[in-house]
């Protein structure tokens, strides 16, 4: 997904940054034997189809200073931050099966009738919070010439949480109180 920077820094190094980010990946399962299937005497149930979304989002303002070194640059600061995580899950269930059916005429018995029958479920799990967070970046120039420079960049976040979740699944709904712990971490070459 994109990530979205913006900020202002003063010529003493004091900076503010408002950085959003988001995902989306799902999953489409169409026909395929699936393990929620069962069975038994009188008829089988499977998933004919499945879809699964898994998406998130979050959302950092950054305070930070940013220290000039003599090969590079070393920022640390804190940041108030706002996350969400959500799973939603869409199925098609279709049952096959018999049942048996009383008859007095012309024989008394049983007669077994088959029948298919499809319904349509579901569930959406979501956490979300907001928090503070620490962050710490900096890079170290390894060469420089007149045409180019190669450095090597690093940056590490850790983020705590307090929100709530919540789970809906056949009509019913529970939430409650949670919390998240949210890191990161990069380290690349830059030329």
């Amino acid at each position: 997904g994109p990530r979205l920077s913006i900020g202002w820094e003063s010529a003493d190094g004091f900076g503010i940054r408002g950085r959003g980010w988001g995902f989306t990946n799902g999953a489409d399962d169409e026909g395929a034997p699936s393990s929620s299937s069962s069975s038994s005497y009188y008829g089988y149930s499977s998933i004919s189809s499945e879809e699964i979304t898994f998406s998130g989002g979050r959302f950092d303002l950054d305070f930070y200073q940013r220290l000039e070194l003599q090969r590079g640059f070393l920022s640390f600061g804190a940041s108030l931050t706002a996350a969400e995580l959500k799973l939603d899950e869409r199925y098609i269930v279709t049952q096959s099966g018999y049942y048996y059916q009383y008859s007095s005429y012309p024989y008394y018995g049983y007669t077994s009738i088959p029948y298919t029958n499809s319904y349509e479920g579901g569930g959406l799990l979501r956490n979300r919070g907001f928090g503070l967070g620490l962050l710490v970046e900096g890079a170290h120039r390894l060469h420089e010439t007149e045409f180019d420079v190669w450095s090597i960049f690093g940056r590490g976040r850790l983020a705590y949480l307090v929100g709530q979740w919540k789970e809906e699944e056949s009509g019913s709904v529970w939430e409650g109180d949670g919390n998240m712990t949210i890191g990161e971490a990069a380290l690349m070459k830059r030329t």
